[in-house]
C-alpha cells in the first residue's frame, strides 16, 4: 500500500504534519476527517525521483498570482453554482484561459479529480498557487455540501484582499517617482553642475561662505568616496536583516512599530483587519473556530499579533469563547473584542468578524490617504528646499566674488 504524506490542522487547533499509509489521498483525507482532522495537503511519497524528474513538465508554471486566483475561485464559484459540476467547470475554464499558468493549473486540477480525488486535495497538490485558507475553505464546503456558496464567500475574501492591497500600491506610486526623480536631480547637481563651478569660484581667491563649503564638501563626498557609501548602505542593509530574521529583534521592532503614534495605530488595524476577514471567511466556510485559528494565524505579519494569537489559540483549547482570550492578549482593540463578544452571543460570530474587518480597512484607507496627503506636499518641499540650498550656496560664493572683484 502506497504512503502519503500530509500536513493537516488537528481538532484543537494545532497544525500538525505526519506520513500514513493508504490506497489513495481520497481515503487517507476521509480518515483523517473521520477524526476530527483537516487536512490541508496531502502528497505521495515518491520513490521514483529519477522517474518523477523525467516524467515531469519543467516548463509548466503553476503558481497564480492573487488577482488570478482570486478570478479563478470567482468563476468556477458562479459556474457551480449556475448548476455545472466541478469537473464541467473546469474544463470551461481551461478553454477559456489564455495565461498559460492558469491553462497548467486547471488542467492539472481536471486530472486530479478524474483520478478521483476531491478538489481540495487537488488543490493542495499546488501550495504555491493555493494558500491554506484556500484549501482548508474549499474542503469544509465539499464536507458541507454547501461549495458554491463557500467559493463565493472565498471569492469574496480574496477579491477584498486584493483589492485593498492594490489601493494601498497605487496610491504610493506617485510619491515613489516623485522621491525618485527629487533624489535624481540632487545628484545631478553634486556630481556635475557643483563639480563645474567649484573651479572658478576657487580661483577667485574669495572666501567661501560655510554653506558653499558644505555643498562642495557633499559633492567631493559623493564622486570620490561614492564606493564608501554604497558599502556602508549594504553593511548596514545586510546588519538589518540579519537583525530583523532573529525572532527577538523581530519581536522588539513589530512592538515598537505598535507604540508608534500614529503608525502604530494604523499598523494594529491594518494586521486585525486582515485577520478578522480571514477568520470571518473560515468559520462562514464551515471550518471549526480552533481549526480557523490555526489557519488565520499566518496571515499576521506583526509578531506580537502573531504570538498573542498562539495564545489565544492555547486558551481557546481550555474552553470558553474567543472574546475573553482575546481581551486578556491585551494589544487587540477593545471595539474588536466587543464586536466578537456580540456575535459569539448572536450566533454570527464570522458577520461580525467581516464587518470588523470591513470598518477597520475604511479607517486604514482613509488614514492612508490623509498620510499620502501630507507626505507630496512635504517631499516636494523638503527636496526643494535640498536644491534651492545649493544654489544659495552657490550664489553666495558668486556675490562674494562679485564684491571682491569691487
Amino acid at each position: 500500500m502506497p504512503s502519503f504524506r500530509f500536513r493537516a490542522v488537528g481538532a484543537d487547533g494545532v497544525p500538525f504534519r505526519g506520513e500514513l499509509e493508504a490506497s489513495d489521498c481520497t481515503s487517507l483525507a476521509a480518515r483523517l476527517q473521520a477524526e476530527g482532522i483537516v487536512p490541508l495537503r496531502i502528497a505521495p511519497v515518491e520513490t521514483g525521483t529519477i522517474r518523477a524528474f523525467l516524467t515531469r513538465d519543467a516548463f509548466a508554471r503553476t503558481d497564480l498570482s492573487a488577482a488570478m486566483l482570486a478570478d479563478l475561485i470567482r468563476r468556477l464559484a458562479t459556474l457551480l453554482a449556475g448548476g455545472v459540476s466541478v469537473e464541467e467547470a473546469l474544463a470551461i475554464i481551461a478553454e477559456q484561459a489564455d495565461v498559460p499558468a492558469l491553462t497548467h493549473l486547471v488542467q492539472d486540477l481536471l486530472r486530479r479529480l478524474r483520478s478521483g480525488a476531491p478538489l481540495a486535495d487537488a488543490m493542495a497538490g499546488h501550495t504555491k498557487s493555493f494558500p491554506p485558507i484556500v484549501v482548508g475553505m474549499v474542503r469544509a464546503g465539499e464536507a458541507s455540501g454547501a461549495l458554491p456558496a463557500t467559493l463565493s464567500r472565498l471569492a469574496d475574501y480574496l477579491q477584498r484582499s486584493e483589492a485593498t492591497r492594490q489601493t494601498v500600491r497605487s496610491a504610493l506610486i506617485y510619491p515613489a517617482i516623485l522621491l525618485l526623480t527629487a533624489t535624481g536631480s540632487v545628484l545631478v547637481v553634486l556630481t556635475v553642475v557643483l563639480p563645474a563651478l567649484r573651479p572658478t569660484i576657487e580661483e577667485s581667491g574669495a572666501d567661501l561662505p560655510l554653506p558653499t563649503q558644505i555643498a562642495f564638501g557633499a559633492s567631493a563626498l559623493v564622486q570620490q568616496d561614492w564606493w564608501a557609501i554604497a558599502l556602508t548602505a549594504l553593511g548596514l542593509t545586510v546588519a538589518m536583516r540579519r537583525l530583523l530574521t532573529d525572532r527577538a529583534g523581530r519581536s522588539r521592532r513589530d512592538r515598537l512599530l505598535l507604540r508608534l503614534p500614529v503608525l502604530g495605530k494604523t499598523i494594529l488595524q491594518a494586521e486585525v483587519a486582515r485577520f478578522a476577514r480571514t477568520l470571518g471567511a473560515l468559520i462562514g466556510g464551515g471550518v471549526s473556530l480552533p481549526a480557523a485559528l490555526a489557519l488565520a494565524h499566518p496571515v499576521l505579519s506583526n509578531l506580537v499579533l502573531a504570538e498573542a494569537i498562539a495564545a489565544v489559540t492555547t486558551r481557546l483549547r481550555e474552553g470558553g469563547g474567543l472574546a475573553e482570550p482575546l481581551a486578556r492578549a491585551g494589544v487587540f482593540p477593545s471595539i474588536a473584542i466587543q464586536l466578537v463578544r456580540i456575535g459569539e452571543a448572536t450566533g454570527r460570530l464570522d458577520t461580525m468578524l467581516v464587518q470588523l474587518a470591513d470598518s477597520f480597512d475604511e479607517q486604514v484607507q482613509r488614514t492612508i490617504a490623509r498620510s499620502l496627503s501630507i507626505l507630496v506636499p512635504a517631499l516636494t518641499i523638503g527636496l526643494g528646499a535640498v536644491v534651492a540650498g545649493i544654489i544659495a550656496s552657490v550664489m553666495l560664493a558668486v556675490l562674494n566674488i562679485n564684491e571682491l572683484a569691487r
